[in-house]
């Protein structure tokens, strides 16, 4: 699945990967279980490579209506970096291989840093930085 495909299954509003407004207000409300869905499809992970990310295990997520505050934005945090990463790489693949390798500026590979808001956003700038050609 593409960054498009996701957009369009999860039925987000494509604001909240630039604006944290639209990110938290959507969080606050809870997104479905299906979202969680669209995120391991688009990040080409395994559940269980995914689920150390989360705040609770994927299949305790998929029981649920609509997922807490919390496990919400953990996932629209990570769909972020998975989207501007499919921008700025390309390919899943691509992808992949660069969150699985440690980065010198992280301290840690990206992948690992996703487990928190934080992380996410370091993740986000490093990304932006390869977008933009700065590399440190």
């Amino acid at each position: 699945m593409d960054a498009l495909a996701f957009m369009r299954k999860s039925r987000l509003d494509k604001r909240f990967l630039n604006d944290d407004h639209i990110l938290l207000s959507t969080a606050r409300k809870g997104v479905s279980p299906k979202v969680a869905q669209y995120l391991l499809n688009l990040s080409g992970a395994t559940k269980a490579s995914l689920e150390p990310l989360l705040p609770e295990t994927y299949k305790n997520m998929t029981r649920k209506i609509k997922l807490e505050m919390y496990a919400s934005e953990r996932i629209l945090m990570i769909s972020r970096v998975f989207v501007k990463g499919h921008s700025v790489f390309g390919k899943t693949e691509k992808l992949k291989s660069w969150l699985s390798r440690y980065n010198p500026f992280l301290g840690a590979m990206p992948f690992e840093i996703l487990n928190t808001t934080t992380g996410c956003n370091a993740v986000l700038d490093e990304l932006t930085r390869i977008e933009e050609g700065i590399l440190a």
